[in-house]
């Protein structure tokens, strides 16, 4: 496959860098924002995010039911459409009035709701349209291109929040977004699922489809396992957006540079990882890589806690952009080649569930006793969490090998990459 010359993966390439550039811009304003109108505690962003993350619980299932009901194309383009709607609304309000926490409490519940379904959408599409030999190095690419958006983003963020304010944040992530739906309309899509199927048709309640999904979970809960002890360091990264501007703000003078460039160096990390992932795992194997990504991780995190040193502090930035990015290559990989194609939106939405969940039982919990005093202490409880959920992804991945590699579940991986 000569993927230079592949135009639908040029095109879903260019969906993901503008909706990715569009998103990270926003996040990154909006939780420097807040965290200047509460230093200490960062209390305004906390409770926002963990609102947010309870909202993002409860809609998640549902989500992953209409991706695999309706045309994916059609569905993301209508999903990204709905996005520039209500951010030119929320923006024309903020022009009107004063800006405030309401306006920003849901730019962010609309940014943290499309990125819930982005991924997912995303991760169907390329399993509908490519072949499973191809997804590996797909996977790849487009961690190296998201995560070269959130480097844009950080870069962007830094120019642009000084002079012009998340105000004008908002207006280029609106026009990122047109290109990202000029992008997915031009997207050569055929459905090899029947999504008219006369039997959806009788018993179209969305309970049905959960169960479907929750039984293939029952049936293979060794491989959920896998999978949800992966998210453990997508929650941290998610959490670390909460605790990263106010660790700069007590140990860096709340500088702003040093926020950005952090990152920025997370990007540089991430896009590392994805140019070298590949070759990890075809020496090492897909289980003792995420291992080694998840424990490295883990102890970057420890290292937090003794540096002063804004070098260092953007180096371990560094290596956490390439933890988390190697993890969700090989997670999503994973998940492409053992679930089935009209059952991956429903099984990727419930794990974001789970993921929603660790991050609203982590937020509820840093919310309340979050302090100068108390982060060190958060960030060795991280650390912990982290080495804890990659010894479990390193023993459930060893025996899930054992159980299945004669079985149908990994009929598509080459049982060298699956090696341990």
């Amino acid at each position: 496959m000569n993927f230079l010359k592949d135009k639908n993966l040029i095109l879903i390439i260019l969906n993901n860098l503008f909706a990715s550039l569009g998103s990270g811009l926003i996040m990154i304003g909006v939780s420097w924002y807040l965290v200047q109108i509460d230093p200490e505690s960062g209390g305004s962003l906390g409770w926002m995010m963990l609102v947010t993350s309870i909202i993002t619980f409860l809609v998640s299932p549902n989500i992953g039911v209409l991706i695999d009901r309706y045309s994916r194309k059609k569905f993301f383009i209508c999903i990204q459409a709905i996005m520039i709607a209500l951010l030119g609304i929320l923006t024309l309000v903020s022009l009107i009035f004063t800006f405030n926490l309401i306006i920003l409490f849901f730019v962010y519940l609309i940014s943290t709701i499309y990125f819930t379904l982005h991924y997912p959408l995303v991760n169907a599409l390329v399993q509908e349209t490519f072949k499973s030999s191809s997804y590996q190095k797909i996977n790849s690419l487009i961690e190296i291109e998201g995560q070269a958006a959130s480097m844009l983003s950080g870069a962007l963020a830094a120019m642009i929040l000084s002079p012009l304010g998340i105000k004008g944040l908002m207006f280029l992530d609106i026009a990122l977004y047109v290109l990202a739906v000029l992008s997915l309309i031009l997207y050569r899509y055929q459905s090899t699922i029947d999504h008219n199927n006369k039997s959806q048709e009788k018993k179209p309640r969305m309970i049905t489809d959960l169960k479907v999904a929750w039984g293939f979970s029952e049936k293979n809960h060794m491989l959920m396992i896998l999978f949800i002890m992966t998210l453990v360091p997508y929650a941290v990264v998610v959490l670390s957006n909460y605790l990263t501007p106010i660790y700069v703000a007590h140990k860096y003078d709340n500088t702003p540079s040093v926020f950005a460039i952090s990152e920025l160096s997370y990007s540089v990390g991430a896009v590392i990882v994805g140019m070298f992932s590949y070759i990890l795992i075809k020496k090492w194997g897909e289980i003792k890589t995420i291992t080694l990504y998840m424990l490295a991780f883990g102890l970057v995190f420890l290292g937090l806690v003794l540096i002063n040193d804004k070098y260092l502090f953007w180096l371990c930035m560094g290596v956490v952009g390439i933890a988390n990015a190697g993890v969700r290559i090989i997670r999503n990989t994973l998940l492409m080649k053992t679930v089935p194609k009209n059952l991956i939106g429903r099984i990727n939405t419930l794990l974001q569930s789970f993921f929603t969940l660790i991050r609203v039982i982590m937020l509820s919990i840093f919310s309340l006793i979050m302090s100068s005093t108390t982060l060190p202490y958060i960030y060795i409880s991280l650390s912990i969490v982290l080495i804890v959920a990659g010894i479990i992804t390193f023993i459930k991945g060893r025996k899930i090998f054992l159980i299945y590699s004669k079985n149908t579940i990994f009929k598509d991986m080459d049982s060298n990459s699956m090696s341990t």
